[in-house]
């Protein structure tokens, strides 16, 4: 097994799932997001002054919690879920019920 790290990779680590993000390519993914590249379609220049705080930043913003007790994080992993299932990963059994009979009991 490689133990070479790319910049940015999810991988397994005791127990875990571990989400990992080099600031330098967190930034980079900032400057080419679709948030970035609209505000300067409008006129406005943002600018990474600090990656390492930048890289603070989100990931205090990636933790913030709703009234629901959803974050950022866990809205993106839902997609992620969704993805895992929808392509028939063996990880996951579908078993359909019938929601009629369900009902009647």
């Amino acid at each position: 097994m490689s133990t070479t790290r790319r910049e940015s990779e999810a991988f397994l680590q005791d127990g875990r799932l571990v989400l990992s993000i080099s600031y330098a390519t967190l930034a980079n993914a900032a400057r080419n997001s679709e948030y970035f590249f609209n505000a300067s379609e409008s006129g406005e220049v943002l600018e990474i002054l600090d990656v390492a705080a930048f890289a603070q930043d989100v990931c205090g913003a990636l933790n913030l919690e709703e009234e629901d007790g959803s974050t950022p994080l866990t809205r993106a992993l839902d997609g992620a879920f969704e993805y895992v299932v929808e392509q028939g990963y063996e990880s996951v059994e579908v078993r359909h019920t019938d929601l009629d009979e369900e009902d009647e009991e």
